[in-house]
């Protein structure tokens, strides 16, 4: 039985220069932005629920929010992928950035603990196409009595391009991406337990 970080070494040895894995991408100098322990069941239930992933998205701002079904990657049917389209409006962003994002994941054998991995593009700002964003959260189940579960979640910026403004982008996106992240992360735990006590768990 193999634990996360070696089911993530077989995926990273399948293909180290195929870019349509984000573990395969250009690497980006990724750092941790925030962990917590919270008192949910599970981080890892909310990627499976498309209506409380959809109700979330639309309470972040996030507009015209759409998703691909999750599918086994072929080469590695240990990991799934799927890509989500999104604007973020102008509240979020000056520019009401459209958003496509690659996610790929990979748990546990016992399903306790998840990598969800982002490569983001932000498709209309100046220089979107210089660089990318990326995010890996990891996911762990501690406890279900009482009901605890950690959440790290890691940014970065990837540059495929370089430019004069590189230094200031990057300041930038890891200021309001971190922020949104932090949001986002609470907005979930929230919403996870009004599911919960809703009886819909």
């Amino acid at each position: 039985m193999l634990n996360l970080e070696q089911r993530m070494e077989v995926v990273a040895n399948v293909d180290a220069g195929d870019t349509d894995y984000v573990t395969g991408t250009e690497q980006s100098d990724d750092r941790e932005a925030f962990s917590g322990f919270e008192e949910v069941e599970s981080f890892i239930f909310l990627y499976d629920k498309e209506k409380l992933e959809e109700k979330i998205m639309d309470k972040m701002g996030y507009v015209n929010y759409t998703t691909t079904p999750w599918e086994k990657v072929n080469d590695c049917p240990i990991l799934e992928q799927r890509q989500q389209f999104y604007k973020l409006n102008h509240c979020l962003c000056q520019f009401g950035s459209r958003v496509m994002c690659i996610q790929q994941r990979i748990f546990s054998d016992d399903a306790q603990e998840c990598v969800l991995s982002e490569n983001l593009t932000l498709q209309d700002v100046p220089f979107g196409d210089h660089f990318q964003v990326h995010v890996r959260r990891e996911l762990k189940n501690v406890s279900v009595d009482p009901p605890i579960s950690t959440c790290k979640v890691f940014l970065g910026i990837a540059w495929q391009k370089s430019t004069f403004f590189q230094e200031r982008i990057t300041k930038k996106c890891m200021q309001n991406f971190t922020k949104l992240l932090k949001e986002n992360t609470e907005l979930i735990v929230t919403e996870l337990l009004a599911y919960k006590n809703n009886s819909l768990f």
